[in-house]
């Protein structure tokens, strides 16, 4: 882990300028960390490890190539197997998988124009399937596109693979109501959340709702440790809140114009577009959801994994009981970040989360195409290799 005093620098800053960071200036290039980490004690067995990625659903620029060759690299340098890896949703760009070059307009579009999105995407990412990790995607807001058509496509998704690409059961796509995914021999909990219905769809939030609490209720006495994943963080700071000149934009627009949230909530084009930042009134209402059935299932949650944000982030919990949230949203695509009050790390950097579970500690590395040295945000100069940027280690008394 390395931490640069530039970034640190920027951190203290914003402490005591909150105003700089509502306006979303960013202010992380390389790393930022606030907080002290703990190392995992060498020798040390995890109950079990897994992979959280997001937003891996384009091959632009090749850097979903890239952290593809980052993960792979990374799993063949760890002792032990990995369990599962989670995409975190926004798998096909950019209205789901409806065929490169298409839009909503254009359907139906050609079996050949989906085969060729559907590959540009998963290919790199073969060697999970060959190695039989499963990959269980959920989907985020842009799977939904094309009237739920971008969506469907991938719920079969070997129909538009040439047999020597197809994934078998190592493809698992979550949509609906809320599963549970049973990891380390029954030791760990992970509750996945179809999160743009639970945004876009009022009954199904409140649905959902109910369900998290249940199965979280119901796995009190049955699980060590209870996690959530979903598509949408509960918090951000990273452009979804406003960070950079567009998210800036969005927010003080949005600001200036009250009444675009009130079109933004009932559904009206183009202003539903507002409903994916984090501060829209619909997007409230399912964080609120979301906090509410964790309190009221009187469980401990203890880390919340999303995407959606294109960085790599770790927010403390914002209440008792509440889970840290982490954010791997940068499996292909990259954005600003700012350092905020709630930061215990950041960087806007393409990469992955890598987590393993332990009797008595969570341990969270974040791991990313290129190191901290490298201050550009978003750089494109990856090596090949997987830098461990930050490790931070969550005990079960927190």
């Amino acid at each position: 882990m390395r931490v640069t005093a530039r970034g640190t620098l920027r951190l203290a800053l914003l402490c005591l300028l909150p105003g700089c960071a509502l306006i979303g200036i960013p202010t992380v290039r390389g790393c930022s960390a606030c907080g002290g980490t703990v190392a995992s004690p060498a020798g040390e067995t995890p109950l079990t490890r897994f992979i959280a990625m997001g937003d891996f659903g384009t091959p632009e620029e090749r850097r979903n190539r890239d952290v593809a060759t980052a993960l792979q690299r990374y799993l063949a340098s760890i002792n032990g197997q990995t369990d599962r890896v989670f995409e975190l949703g926004d798998n096909f760009y950019y209205h789901g998988l409806i065929g490169s070059g298409l839009s909503c307009r254009d359907l139906p579009g050609p079996s050949e124009a989906i085969t060729e999105q559907a590959l540009g995407v998963l290919q790199p990412f073969e060697f999970l399937r060959d190695q039989h990790i499963t990959l269980t995607a959920i989907p985020g807001n842009h799977d939904y596109g094309c009237g739920g058509q971008g969506l469907a496509n991938q719920s079969d998704i070997d129909r538009w693979l040439p047999p020597p690409h197809r994934w078998g059961e190592s493809w698992d796509l979550v949509t609906g109501e809320p599963r549970e995914v049973v990891l380390g021999a029954g030791a760990v909990q992970v509750i996945l959340l179809d999160s743009e219905r639970m945004i876009t769809d009022g009954s199904f939030r409140d649905a959902s709702a109910h369900r998290l609490e249940e199965l979280l209720s119901n796995g009190r006495e049955r699980f060590r440790w209870h996690m959530i994943a979903a598509h949408h963080p509960l918090y951000t700071n990273g452009m979804h809140d406003g960070t950079w000149w567009q998210g800036t934009m969005a927010r003080l627009g949005s600001l200036l114009f009250l009444p675009s949230h009130a079109l933004a909530a009932l559904q009206v084009p183009p202003f539903d577009l507002l409903n994916q930042e984090a501060y829209s009134f619909r997007y409230v209402r399912y964080r609120e959801a979301v906090e509410a059935a964790v309190r009221r299932s009187g469980v401990p949650v203890t880390v919340f994994l999303a995407g959606h944000d294109h960085q790599l982030q770790l927010l403390k919990p914002h209440g008792t009981g509440q889970p840290f949230v982490v954010i791997s949203g940068s499996a292909s695509l990259c954005g600003a970040v700012r350092a905020a009050e709630d930061t215990i790390f950041a960087a806007p950097k393409n990469g992955f989360v890598a987590v393993a579970v332990y009797p008595q500690a969570v341990d969270v590395d974040f791991v990313a195409t290129t190191s901290c040295q490298e201050q550009t945000p978003c750089a494109a100069g990856a090596d090949g290799q997987p830098h461990t940027i930050f490790h931070y280690r969550i005990s079960d008394s927190e």
